[in-house]
């Protein structure tokens, strides 16, 4: 959409000049996503940085090898840096929705339709556009499950079965730590019950056996769509 010159067709198919159609929705999510960006930014960068050691052994954690004499590259500080800082950052959100877990769990209970409503659109959030199965992952699920189906009926057990044959421990862990990016700016908005959508399905990702989350079920639509 970003290559699309106001004059051109619009990407939804309408017919429609772009300015005449999707242009100026595109442009107020733009705004929103790079605003919600900044303010993340700006959290993460008041959460400090780690220590020397600290970056050291969370070095050798992600890796599995211990770290270089002398400094680490520019690049390993970086992405150590960024993991530390979202890992406290979800921390510190998780403990101010604590108290109002009780709450939004019991009217979900009373409510199912509206968690997997929110859950939709949620996992609908343009931050995991890039959060697809590999190549090799989606060939796989064709080869074994055959095409996506096209009925919500046979989407879900689809699903189901191409998560668990592909994303193993670590890949749930990883993606369960980008859901969880959305907490902090749903805390900031008020949005309590967004918010403990978005911790419900972080927990379901890394647990096998609970049921699919809607964000698992979109990392499928994505990559084999």
């Amino acid at each position: 959409m970003s290559t699309l010159g106001r004059n051109d067709n619009c990407w939804c198919g309408s017919g429609k000049k772009y300015k005449k159609c999707h242009w100026s929705e595109d442009q107020k999510l733009a705004a929103e996503r790079a605003k919600a960006e900044q303010r993340q930014q700006e959290r993460l960068t008041a959460m400090g940085s780690p220590s020397d050691g600290e970056m050291r052994t969370m070095y050798q954690t992600m890796t599995g090898r211990p770290a270089p004499q002398g400094p680490l590259p520019a690049d390993a500080r970086n992405a150590i840096t960024e993991y530390w800082q979202m890992e406290r950052l979800t921390a510190q959100s998780l403990e101010t929705l604590e108290p109002e877990r009780a709450q939004w769990s019991a009217y979900f209970t009373e409510h199912p339709e509206e968690f997997d409503q929110l859950a939709t659109q949620l996992a609908a959030n343009p931050r995991f556009e890039n959060h697809v199965l590999t190549d090799e992952n989606s060939a796989l699920v064709r080869e074994r499950l055959g095409s996506l189906p096209e009925t919500p009926e046979a989407l879900h057990p689809y699903a189901t079965e191409a998560i668990a044959m592909t994303l193993d421990e670590e890949d749930r862990t990883s993606f369960r730590s980008v859901v969880l990016s959305l907490l902090p700016d749903l805390l900031e908005q008020g949005k309590l019950k967004e918010a403990y959508v978005v911790v419900t399905c972080a927990e379901r990702i890394v647990e096998s056996d609970a049921p699919l989350s809607a964000f698992l079920e979109d990392v499928v639509v994505r990559s084999l769509s």
